[in-house]
């Protein structure tokens, strides 16, 4: 007692803040809060300096239990601090209320707070936004419902309003108070991006594409450009590849994502099939930025199609890599080149030298187990021991279940045991087209025709030349060799010279 007396002396002459604050903690470590709060009124009183002196007052209060004290603190926050400062300030100390308070005692603070308002809506809101992570979100919608009644252009209560429904999983609702905010208040830049991205939230990209038309007009050039921005992707989820570009151009001519548009004009040229015009642009992102890597990425691609693996391996070993990141990237594209020249040995050998630096690496042991199973000379017993491995580490990894089993459907005669396999996987990934395929095949080889061909038709999607050499295939052992010849016919249109589809075309149809 006699030095809590003293220190409040020193603080009442001095004004040392310092000191005080040191002896209060130092009391709530021994949970003397009684004496630590003695101590906070007095910095109160005579310095009252900063907003960590009302948190820990704040706090104080909360472990003593003394709800007038602690609602004299929310009150100091939302009624003396300046606007910018009082919604930072006010979460804070909701944190220390979460934290050191029980349910019973935050709503009843809450409740005086909002009695105490005085039509202050920021107050409104701060109680419906702890109202709703109390869970009472009928009280949370009538209190900001009656700050919206008061104030009905607060954008920060109207996105409150949404995200309210939203958490009550009522997304409809949430979606009618923004598009009627935006027909109530159409220059708001805020609300009308929130409504906008909330649209895409919900799937709703047409919609969102005409509320990003809008949102082009509105704002300063950083923000117009970042609606330009966010409008060119849009246009490439809905393939307007061409109206994707044009915005994307725009956004070079005015200096904004610059980088990022180049790759994307590049990207949906590629996308497209003009991979002529795709080479030059993605040439344009610069080293350094996000995309430079998938940029080389895709050149070798582009190169691998319209000159051949050898001339892109050039290229890639011509690239001057500086992380690890990159050159594990670029081996990943090398082994796929020398799997189409049918290296599959120089392939596997990349991964090899990739573990040594990462031997725990997961992903690249999937890699190199699936270029395995592709290599004839390699004993099935090796490949299925990795994939096992892995499936020890992570049991429900639906792409190793299904590289497994049609491994085993595909080089072995072990088909019930694959189709156990597979079957996993496709519970876990039901539209994957890979996964598809592969019950397709495995009960092609069991001698389910029938069934065979009900998932290949579904996985037929698929732009991939072994699906259509498996669907093909399928087909002309059910007898309708017409349809078997135009499902190869469209993949060599595209994959002239894939070993799978050319081997599968040449066992089948002599007339090739």
């Amino acid at each position: 007692d006699t030095a809590v007396k003293a220190v409040q002396r020193y603080v009442k002459a001095t004004g040392d803040k310092e000191v005080a604050m040191s002896a209060i903690r130092f009391l709530v470590r021994e949970n003397k809060f009684d004496m630590a709060q003695s101590i906070v009124q007095s910095l109160l009183a005579h310095v009252d300096d900063g907003d960590d002196i009302h948190r820990m007052a704040l706090l104080l209060a909360l472990k003593s239990g003394d709800e007038m004290k602690a609602l004299e603190q929310f009150e100091w926050a939302l009624g003396d601090l300046p606007k910018g400062q009082k919604d930072r300030v006010a979460v804070e100390m909701y944190e220390l209320l979460k934290q050191n308070a029980s349910p019973a005692m935050t709503t009843n603070i809450m409740q005086k707070l909002l009695e105490n308002a005085d039509g202050d809506t920021s107050v409104m809101r701060l109680v419906a936004e702890v109202q709703a992570r109390l869970g009472a979100y009928e009280n949370a919608q009538s209190t900001i419902k009656h700050a919206l009644d008061l104030a009905p252009d607060n954008e920060k209560n109207i996105l409150l309003q949404a995200r309210l429904y939203l958490m009550q999983k009522d997304n409809e609702a949430a979606l009618g108070v923004m598009q009627k905010s935006v027909q109530e208040f159409p220059e708001n830049v805020v609300l009308r991006n929130y409504y906008a991205r909330l649209l895409i939230q919900e799937n709703r990209a047409e919609e969102a594409l005409d509320q990003y038309q809008i949102l082009i007009t509105m704002g300063d050039e950083e923000q117009k450009a970042q609606s330009r921005y966010t409008l060119a992707l849009l246009l490439v989820d809905l393939k307007q590849h061409e109206k994707a570009r044009e915005q994307f151009r725009r956004l070079v001519k005015s200096r904004h994502f610059v980088n990022e548009s180049n790759y994307y004009i590049a990207l949906t040229y590629q996308m497209d099939d003009e991979k002529e015009k795709a080479l030059p642009v993605f040439k344009k992102v610069e080293r350094g930025t996000e995309y430079w890597m998938d940029a080389q990425y895709h050149i070798g691609e582009i190169l691998a199609d319209i000159k051949g693996p050898s001339e892109a391996l050039n290229f890639l070993e011509s690239l001057d890599l500086k992380t690890d990141v990159e050159r594990r990237t670029i081996a990943r594209l090398e082994a796929r080149l020398l799997r189409q020249e049918g290296r599959i040995e120089d392939a596997i050998e990349i991964f090899d030298r990739l573990l040594e630096k990462s031997p725990d690496d997961i992903d690249l042991k999937y890699a190199k187990a699936v270029m395995m199973a592709d290599d004839t000379s390699t004993e099935v017993s090796r490949v299925e021991a990795i994939f096992l491995e892995i499936l020890k580490i992570r049991p429900d990894d639906a792409h190793t279940l299904n590289a497994l089993g049609y491994t085993l459907a595909d080089r072995t005669d072990r088909y019930e045991e694959a189709l156990g396999y597979i079957q996993r996987a496709y519970e876990l990934q039901p539209k994957n087209l890979a996964i598809l395929d592969s019950m397709g095949w495995v009960h092609y080889r069991l001698g389910h025709y029938k069934k065979a061909l009900e998932f290949l038709r579904r996985a037929a999607d698929a732009d991939d030349p072994e699906i259509s050499s498996h669907f093909g295939e399928v087909l002309w052992v059910n007898g309708d060799h017409d349809q078997a010849r135009d499902v190869w016919g469209k993949a060599l249109l595209k994959y002239p010279k894939n070993p799978v589809l050319l081997k599968t075309i040449e066992k089948y149809d002599h007339s090739h």
